[in-house]
Parts: C-alpha cells; structure tokens; sequence
C-alpha cells in the first residue's frame, strides 16, 4: 500500500482480494472515508488490520464489511477496540 498514504476517502467499493503476500494495510493509515462496502477477501498472510482501525473508530465506513479466508478475520468491533492485528 506504499504511495497510498495520502488517499483519505474512497466512493463506491472497496476489494482487496487475493492479494497472497500482503501482509498489512501499512501506507492506509489516513483513509478516514470509503462510501460504499469494503470487501477484503482471500489474503492467506495478511493479519494486520492496525492501519484501517481509524476508518472503524470514526464510522467511515458507509456500506458492508464483508471479510473472510484471509490469515486474521477481525470484526467491525475489534477494529473499534483496537484489536486489529493477530
């Protein structure tokens, strides 16, 4: 996600799919806004959430969160409380 540090909002939809070497979301730290879902699914390695926890915790997020076969499956609510990362 390195030179996406800048992006702080997103229309429509969101994918991160089979992406089989992220590990992350590191470079995502100020995406305060995706208006649409968020869907991130089948990334065996990725197990850090941390830089998404800001888009949870201010209610960014204004579609579905829709997460599974990835290596950490966190819901909405532990992004809320902090526990993003496995």
């Amino acid at each position: 996600m390195n030179g996406l540090n800048s992006l702080q909002s997103v229309g429509d939809y969101t994918l991160f799919e089979w992406n089989l070497l992220m590990t992350s979301f590191d470079g995502l730290e100020n995406l305060t806004s995706i208006d649409g879902d968020l869907i991130i699914d089948t990334n065996s390695e990725l197990s850090d959430f941390c830089a998404l926890s800001a888009l949870f915790q201010i209610n960014g997020l204004n579609g579905s969160y829709t997460i599974s076969s990835n290596g950490f499956i966190p819901s909405q609510q532990d992004m809320i409380d902090g526990n993003c990362n496995q």
